[in-house]
C-alpha cells in the first residue's frame, strides 16, 4: 500500500476485526493500520488480506441469493443496497437478471460444486460499460438484505432443511418488491438496549443479538465488537413504493433510547434502483 494508492482493503472470516476500508494514499492511511496491528495482536503475522485497485465509475450490483452444490434457483432477488442504512429489491426470474450476474456465477458454479457449497450466497459485483468484475463473493447471510429472506420467502425453512441434503428448492415469494432499514443506536454499542413495538410488526422487525426477558424485547451489546446496528425493520408491497410506504410506516412504531434509521434512504435508493435498471438494459 505504501506504493499503490487509491486501494480497497477486505480481510475475510471474522469480520469483527475490520471491516472494508479505502486507502486513498499511505500516509493517510496508516494511523488505521497501526490500530489494525495492535487488535490483531500475534495475529497480524499470519491474517490474510485482499487488497484490490479501487474501480471508478462503475455501478455495483449483486446477486442475493443462495445455490446448492453450484446450482441456482429459478427465481431470484435482485436490489441496491445504501451502505449500511437500507436496501430495496425487486423479485424476478433469474433468467432475468443481468447478464453480468448470471456469468459471474456460470463462471463460480464449477468450484462451488467441487466444494459442495450449500447456503446464502451474494455476489458484489461492480459493472463498468462491457466490464464487470466480481469484488466480493459473500459465503454468508448478507446484511442487509438477509433479513428480508423470512419475510419476503414463504417456504424459507423448506429451502434450509432440503438444501443442507442437497435437494435445490425454489424460493416462493410473498411479494414483487421488498424494502429494509437499518436500526441503529449508540446506546447499544455498550448497554442493553430495550426495544418496543407493536405485536403486529413483530415479523418485520428483524433484531440482532435479541433476547426476550420478562416479555420485554432487548438487543443484546457485543462487548469483544461493539456494534451501533441493531437490526432491520422490513417492508413488502406489489410495487416499490408500497414497499418502502410499509417499511417507514413499521419503523416510526420502533421505539426505544437513542434508536434512529436513515429519513429518506429509500427514496433515494428507489432513485437509484431506477437508474441502475436503465443503465444495466441498456
Amino acid at each position: 500500500m505504501r506504493d499503490n494508492p487509491d486501494q480497497y482493503v477486505k480481510v475475510s472470516t471474522l469480520r469483527g476485526d475490520a471491516e472494508t476500508f479505502y486507502s486513498s494514499d499511505y500516509e493517510l492511511v496508516e494511523p488505521r493500520l497501526d490500530q489494525l496491528e495492535w487488535v490483531l495482536g500475534i495475529r497480524k503475522h499470519w491474517t490474510e488480506f485482499i487488497v484490490e485497485t479501487a474501480i471508478h465509475d462503475a455501478i455495483e450490483i449483486g446477486y442475493d441469493g443462495y445455490t446448492i452444490d453450484g446450482a441456482f434457483p429459478k427465481e431470484a432477488l435482485f436490489g441496491i443496497e445504501v451502505k449500511d442504512k437500507g436496501y430495496l429489491g425487486e423479485t424476478m426470474p433469474y433468467s432475468d437478471l443481468p447478464s453480468s450476474l448470471i456469468d459471474i456465477n456460470k463462471k463460480l458454479l464449477p468450484y462451488l460444486r467441487d466444494q459442495k457449497y450449500r447456503g446464502i450466497f451474494s455476489s458484489e459485483a461492480r459493472v463498468r460499460g462491457d466490464e464487470y468484475f466480481l469484488i466480493d463473493p459473500c459465503c454468508r447471510v448478507p446484511s442487509p438484505p438477509g433479513e428480508l429472506y423470512g419475510v419476503l420467502i414463504s417456504n424459507w425453512a423448506d429451502i434450509l432443511w432440503e438444501g443442507s441434503n442437497g435437494e435445490l428448492v425454489d424460493p416462493v415469494f410473498t411479494a414483487k418488491f421488498a424494502a429494509g432499514l437499518v436500526l441503529v443506536s449508540e446506546w447499544a454499542r455498550d448497554n442493553w438496549q430495550p426495544v418496543v413495538y407493536p405485536d403486529s410488526i413483530s415479523d418485520f422487525v428483524r433484531l440482532k443479538n435479541y433476547s426476550v426477558i420478562d416479555d420485554r424485547r432487548y438487543v443484546i451489546p457485543q462487548t469483544i465488537c461493539p456494534i451501533d446496528t441493531i437490526g432491520v425493520v422490513v417492508g413488502i408491497g406489489s410495487t416499490a413504493e408500497e414497499a418502502i410506504r410499509k417499511t417507514q410506516r413499521n419503523a416510526e412504531q420502533i421505539e426505544g433510547l437513542g434508536i434512529d434509521y436513515g429519513v429518506g434512504v429509500l427514496e433515494d435508493a428507489l432513485e437509484q434502483f431506477n437508474s441502475l435498471k436503465e443503465a444495466v438494459d441498456g
